[in-house]
């Protein structure tokens, strides 16, 4: 048991909380439950937005990329997701808030029918689990190591909390519970990075990262990862204009202008939170030699370098 052992439960423990509070604002609704009666403004849309493209992977996995390969291996993912974000907000939020829609197969189903409405929903079933066991995978570990339990144990713990309180709230669930977390999030990770610039000199960190892992060569160089690197991009950009938890957040907006500018204030701090996260990777390049799990860059790196209560809430 490490000394963020009890800052996560808490943490847990209100995520819980606050989850299962949401179900008295379902009140047996079926829109409701799926969309929030289309009733979200712009503030609490942004924020669910923001917080479904900082996962996991925009954090710890943008961090651990960046201190193991380079900045531009870990920075691609938020600034995937945030071009993502803006390809949405600039030609689908609005048209598809519009047509009122509770699920994204049922555009499919309006359009093309009941036979492309079922392809769809199998393959957003398939693509939206990896995505769940991606994020579920990152927040078991999370546990796993600030606990000292096992990893198994760690997964049921984070899957029975996260499926309690979906099913409690649905939809009204997940955005009041991004609305808590993800906030925590910005503050920790922009203030870490204030913190480092400020303790430490913006100069002085970069003076200690080889000069490979900053440059141009991660965009320009096949050697040096360019395609996996742009194929990442590409494919963060695109694929996700059509993710499921982008859309339901977008059908869920009061209005089609507001579906449209929420996405752009998430695309718009996506690139704050992503920028903060690969700056403590790289920062982490010149102190933390000997770590041998990438994984463990970020939390090994906010208990031994940044305060506290700054390294509780990243």
């Amino acid at each position: 048991m490490t000394a963020m052992f009890w800052p996560v439960v808490l943490f847990m423990a209100l995520s819980l909380a606050v989850g299962l509070y949401t179900w008295t604002q379902v009140r047996g609704s079926s829109e409701r439950f799926t969309v929030c009666g289309k009733s979200m403004p712009f503030f609490v849309i942004g924020t669910a937005l923001l917080a479904q493209a900082v996962d996991g992977n925009a954090t710890l996995g943008n961090t651990s990329l960046t201190w193991s390969t380079g900045i531009w291996s870990g920075m691609i993912i938020p600034l995937g997701l945030s071009i993502s974000l803006f390809i949405v907000g600039r030609f689908l939020a609005a048209p598809l808030n519009r047509m009122n829609l509770l699920t994204l197969p049922e555009f499919f189903y309006r359009r093309y029918g009941k036979a492309t409405e079922a392809l769809v929903s199998g393959l957003t079933v398939i693509c939206f689990s990896v995505v769940i066991a991606g994020n579920l995978s990152a927040v078991a570990w999370i546990l796993s190591v600030v606990s000292g339990i096992n990893y198994g144990t760690a997964l049921i713990i984070a899957a029975s909390v996260i499926v309690a309180y979906t099913i409690a709230g649905g939809l009204y669930s997940a955005i009041w519970t991004d609305f808590f977390q993800i906030h925590v999030a910005l503050v920790g990770f922009v203030a870490s990075a204030a913190w480092l610039i400020w303790t430490q000199g913006l100069g002085s960190i970069m003076s200690a990262v080889p000069a490979a892992k900053i440059d141009l060569t991660g965009l320009t160089n096949l050697s040096a990862g360019a395609l996996p690197n742009w194929a990442g991009l590409i494919s963060l950009a695109l694929g996700n204009t059509m993710a499921l938890d982008f859309m339901e957040r977008v059908f869920a907006a009061k209005s089609p202008e507001t579906a449209s500018r929420a996405c752009y204030y998430a695309g718009g701090l996506t690139l704050v939170i992503g920028a903060c996260a690969s700056l403590i990777g790289l920062a982490a390049i010149g102190t933390l030699q000997s770590v041998t799990d990438p994984r463990m860059v970020l939390p090994n790196f906010g208990i031994s370098h940044l305060p506290y209560w700054m390294a509780v809430m990243v």
